[in-house]
């Protein structure tokens, strides 16, 4: 059951937080300055409303979540941290000897309360809401658009490598504090299945209970404690509807650096505030998304006089989407992106993938060589254009073949581009300008934003499915749009 007004706590020892917590400590300036009410609306109608215990307040919740992006701990060592710091718990709306929740209730929350909401949407669209009200962003702005990419801690078929290197990094925690008991606990196997490893991770942090229960006080190794327990509860709720990370995906940084798990597409201001994002898998090409993060731009309020990226943002789709619209994009002609590759069936687009350089297939396989031809004979003489050649022994086995390849036993599959359209010729003019010049300067603010996101969070997965990845990036981009908010106050 969910109160409807949040309960008013006194306390004799409140004097403390005025004597102790500074006027200007970040987390006090943000409690006295955001309204976090967005939540209770957004939230009250997952709660029943007359039945059942007293539920813990969504804001209260939601602050804790905040927290856990600020701090970088895991649940239990949040929880852990705010029966100590008094900032932690002026933040939280708690007297001082208040004790906090148990850390089973964060898990549950993310679980049940948040993974049906779109909160990224949500969070973003209340940052900007308040950041225009403030003056603090402009309503008419450019507006810079790029990826980044978070790695899944599982792999694609298993948790056990997660499990058997976090279940390794505290039996050495063991050994280095206790010489004596180097390889006496039980040793992890090399092959073993989900449920085996489980077993294996519960019977190794029982013997740690048993043995080191004073270790666990030391931060280090009750961080690796509380790690490995919380890895180990995260598995047995996943894997009891699923064995497998189904939603992430392999994705590419370049040659050689491809990766496991997925994208986040981030639009912000040249002052560095985000003001729109997507998540999709890790395969998903970067231009595809510029359109839904710029709807996503204008369901927020603001105006986009510029779209600046890389050259994965200049395919014709987004010139054609910035003439209809009337904004520049400035983002440098790349001779190999374009807009989509149709073949005669519907939805058959390939995408491009500006890291490794190639174009990818619906079915989400690079091609894996290029060469450049230049027509000398016929209707197309004097055009040039790319041609990229795919693995013809993978397109054999693709599951997408017979709407793909021309004929059952086709020797080769390639796709040619253009060089150069007309649209890319209106750009490359526009290119050479000033103005272009001046604007695409601006182009490292979001990487640099994006780096402070990957501190903050974004850098590996801490759960399964794109919800989760999702509600990840929410919670990464609220902690720093509320940052930015507090820097730039007026």
């Amino acid at each position: 059951m969910l109160k409807e007004q949040l309960e008013i706590k006194f306390s004799a020892f409140s004097e403390l937080y005025d004597m102790l917590i500074p006027a200007d400590d970040t987390l006090r300036l943000i409690n006295d300055r955001i309204d976090f009410s967005f939540v209770y609306d957004e939230l009250k109608d997952k709660y029943c409303p007359d039945n059942g215990r007293n539920a813990i307040s969504p804001i209260t919740m939601f602050k804790y979540l905040f927290l856990k992006v600020h701090s970088g701990l895991s649940d239990k060592d949040l929880v852990k941290r705010v029966k100590t710091d008094l900032s932690f718990k002026y933040f939280l709306g708690m007297v001082p000897e208040e004790l906090p929740i148990d850390s089973s209730s964060l898990s549950v929350f993310r679980r049940q309360r948040l993974l049906d909401e779109n909160m990224l949407d949500m969070l973003i669209e209340e940052t900007v809401s308040l950041a225009l009200a403030k003056g603090i962003v402009k309503r008419k702005t450019d507006v810079i658009i790029d990826a980044t990419h978070t790695v899944s801690k599982y792999n694609a078929h298993r948790p056990n490598d997660a499990l058997k290197a976090l279940s390794k990094r505290l039996r050495m925690h063991v050994y280095k504090l206790d010489e004596s008991q180097a390889g006496k606990l039980a040793k992890d196997h090399d092959i073993r299945e989900v449920a085996e490893e489980l077993a294996y991770c519960r019977a190794l942090l029982k013997e740690v209970d048993d043995k080191y229960e004073g270790f666990k006080n030391l931060e280090e190794f009750g961080r690796a404690y509380n790690d490995l327990e919380e890895a180990v509860g995260d598995v047995e709720v996943r894997f009891t509807v699923s064995k497998t990370e189904k939603d992430a995906k392999m994705g590419s940084k370049g040659k050689g650096k491809d990766f496991f798990g997925f994208k986040s597409h981030l639009a912000a201001t040249p002052e560095g505030f985000f003001v729109g994002a997507t998540v999709t898998t890790g395969e998903c090409g970067d231009g595809p998304q510029a359109a839904p993060v710029l709807d996503k731009v204008k369901a927020n309020g603001l105006e986009v006089e510029a779209l600046i990226g890389d050259g994965a943002y200049s395919s014709k789709d987004i010139l054609a989407k910035a003439a209809d619209e009337d904004f520049k994009v400035v983002a440098k002609l790349h001779p190999s992106v374009f807009s989509g590759y149709r073949t005669s069936e519907p939805g058959m687009e390939f995408g491009f993938n500006k890291d490794a350089d190639m174009p990818i297939c619906p079915a989400g396989h690079l091609a894996v060589r290029k060469r450049e031809i230049h027509y000398t004979k016929g209707k197309a003489a004097g055009n040039s254009c790319i041609q990229y050649s795919f693995d013809i022994k993978i397109c054999h086995a693709c599951p997408l073949k017979s709407k793909c390849l021309k004929h059952e036993n086709a020797k080769s599959k390639s796709i040619s581009v253009p060089i150069h359209t007309e649209e890319q010729e209106r750009q490359k003019e526009y290119q050479q300008s000033d103005e272009f010049k001046k604007k695409y300067k601006k182009r490292y603010i979001i990487e640099q934003k994006n780096a402070h996101l990957k501190q903050h969070g974004l850098d590996k997965t801490e759960s399964y499915g794109i919800e989760a990845m999702t509600l990840q990036t929410a919670m990464a981009v609220f902690y720093q749009n509320v940052k930015y908010l507090m820097k730039n106050w007026k």
